[in-house]
């Protein structure tokens, strides 16, 4: 989650696209999914929350090609 929450906190919502705001969106629901994944122990939210984020991952990959 803090992972998460840094970011997010480093979005710039100054720039006229939407990637930002998809992203906050994105995020916002990878930590809603890890919360419910901790109150009901539930491995196929973390297991989700991973995917999303190696596919993120992947796209900052990309970037630096």
């Amino acid at each position: 989650i803090d992972i998460i929450s840094g970011l997010r906190d480093s979005l710039n919502f100054d720039v006229k696209e939407e990637l930002p705001y998809d992203l906050d969106r994105l995020y916002d629901y990878m930590q809603r999914r890890l919360l419910e994944a901790h109150a009901q122990n539930d491995l196929q939210a973390l297991i989700e929350v991973s995917d999303l984020l190696s596919t993120i991952k992947s796209g900052w990959d990309q970037i630096s090609r």
